[in-house]
């Protein structure tokens, strides 16, 4: 048993979905969730100690990280951070097969052209091939990643299969 913890996040259903991922021994904490809302920043509530860990966008923390007011215990994603390659992952941590990464995308409407599609794909290319971009941009806490709309539409499908598993076996529910 750990004991008690307070959790500052945006959703209770983290443990849930944590847990199904992973053999994360989340059910011997006793949680007290400190939900955000939209004026209300979780991680300071982390930086006052009124919570005690947060699960967190690296670029939503990543200044305080750098600046020793916080510290990165672990990634989620399935690699370390370019921006903070010293942090083990999750599955490296001791959790083998954990990865829960959030990520960013460009999307269009359904029907959209091919060659605007391909256009816009050529565009993201080339500017995060830019040393300089790309370099800004894991400075902030990105992993920039480029590719080809098919692969993009696999990765997709990949993460709606995986969660559509966890929010099943969490038992949500759309209200």
């Amino acid at each position: 048993m750990f004991g008690a913890l307070t959790v500052s996040r945006l959703s209770t259903r983290d443990d849930d979905a944590y847990n199904s991922l992973a053999t994360i021994p989340f059910s011997t904490v006793t949680f007290s969730h400190e939900n955000g809302n939209s004026a209300h920043r979780p991680e300071n509530d982390l930086l006052s100690g009124r919570v005690q860990f947060m699960f967190a966008t690296i670029p939503s923390v990543i200044a305080h990280i750098r600046a020793d007011k916080l510290r990165a215990i672990a990634v989620t994603s399935p690699t370390r951070s370019r921006s903070m390659p010293d942090v083990p992952t999750v599955a490296e941590s001791g959790y083998p097969g954990f990865a829960a990464g959030s990520w960013f995308g460009f999307f269009a409407p359904k029907g959209t052209a091919e060659i605007v599609i391909a256009q816009i794909n050529k565009a993201v290319n080339d500017a995060i091939a830019v040393p300089a971009i790309s370099q800004q941009l894991v400075q902030e806490g990105a992993d920039p990643v480029g590719g080809t709309p098919a692969q993009f539409r696999d990765f997709v499908q990949r993460e709606y299969e995986k969660w559509r598993t966890v929010v099943r076996a969490s038992g949500a529910t759309v209200e």
